[in-house]
């Protein structure tokens, strides 16, 4: 648990950056403290969707009027609790009759119920209009085969093909892919060219094979080697994902690592990043912040597949047993034991814990995370 409190509402956390006052991350993304900021929010329209953001109160507001989102779609600020928008004290009152949000919302409804009517109207004497056209046409194509006093010139019969043409695309719907997304369009551009880029292209691999046996000097070196892997592939979300695990790592002595992981987050929530590995790291940084339930939540499914996953898993439902199990082979590394030993003190089995500190110290005897256990 945090020793220090968001001077804005009190809750738990830790100071952001060289910030003398500590802010927590829901507070941050109101704006407080920083005047003429406008709060932004990253929102999913379910649980577990890609999340849409960062968006601006308005555009919020914008969403519920046209239906995209809903009172148990998913909102969050960027590092802070992810919660139902008619839970979010921003929010709530956008579900709440008579109130200004609601108010907006239905002004927002009106105008754009009003504008697809327009629409709607347009289409349709669209259509009628070019089936008179056509139907004059097609009179026309068959009058000129029957008379040789009707006779259409070249010119009319391009402009009645290319017609036909643009009725046709209308009817026959294009085909339908996927959204390809453009590097210029996710955020934090300026933080992923001035990382250094492997040449080598082994980055992520030495950066994983590295993390299970950091101690907690190695574990900056591991980031440098994420930071490395996501300036090669600035649209990998793996190495993103790598960050944020190792970083939710070193937060209880290195907060300043907050603004990066907030960073790493949002590019991963653009991207759409879901599976084992990025679920895996949402749920570090849950763990973090000490929302077991969260954690619990995320990696649930991928428990038995994933081993960093199983044993992420095992360690929010303070299952030592589980850790280990999950860590099979590699359940001797630095990484495994200090997870087991972390469930083992939440669980309060003193066997457990005694062993896996042992093995951490036989390891390496000026290992500063074993002896705080």
């Amino acid at each position: 648990m945090s020793d220090q409190f968001c001077y804005a509402c009190g809750a738990p956390t830790v100071a952001i950056g060289g910030r003398l006052v500590p802010i927590c991350a829901e507070c941050r993304a109101r704006g407080e403290g920083e005047p003429g900021v406008e709060a932004t929010w990253m929102v999913a329209e379910r649980l577990g969707e890609r999340s849409k953001g960062p968006l601006g109160h308005r555009a919020v507001l914008t969403g519920l009027a046209r239906g995209r989102f809903g009172p148990d779609s998913s909102v969050s600020a960027i590092g802070g609790e992810t919660r139902p928008l008619a839970d979010h004290p921003d929010f709530r009152g956008c579900f709440i009759p008579g109130s200004a949000d609601e108010a907006t919302i239905q002004s927002l409804r009106d105008e754009w119920e009003a504008a697809a009517q327009r629409a709607k109207w347009r289409r349709i004497m669209s259509y009628s209009l070019s089936g008179l056209l056509l139907i004059g046409s097609m009179g026309a194509l068959w009058y000129s085969t029957q008379t040789r006093l009707f006779v259409v010139p070249v010119e009319v019969m391009v402009k009645i093909e290319e017609h036909l043409g643009r009725l046709q695309a209308t009817v026959v719907q294009p085909q339908a892919y996927f959204e390809v997304v453009d590097e210029d369009s996710v955020p934090h551009r300026t933080w992923v060219d001035a990382q250094r880029i492997d040449g080598s292209g082994t980055a992520l691999a030495r950066a994983r094979a590295e993390h299970w046996d950091a101690t907690g000097r190695e574990l900056n070196d591991v980031r440098r080697l994420y930071l490395a892997a996501i300036g090669s592939a600035p649209l990998d979300p793996e190495p993103l994902a790598g960050l944020i695990l190792v970083n939710s790592f070193m937060l209880y002595n290195r907060p300043e690592l907050l603004g990066e992981v907030s960073r790493a987050v949002s590019r991963m929530d653009i991207l759409g990043a879901f599976g084992p590995g990025p679920d895996a790291a949402r749920a570090a940084l849950a763990l973090s912040r000490g929302n077991r339930l969260e954690a619990t939540r995320l990696t649930e499914s991928c428990a038995s597949i994933d081993t960093i996953c199983g044993m992420i898993h095992g360690l929010s439902t303070l299952n030592p047993s589980a850790v280990q199990e999950s860590a099979g082979p590699l359940a001797d590394t630095r990484l495994a034991l200090g997870m087991t030993a972390e469930a083992a003190l939440g669980a309060q089995d003193w066997s457990t814990l005694t062993t896996a500190i042992d093995k951490l110290l036989a390891k390496n005897a000026r290992d500063l995370r074993a002896w705080e256990w």
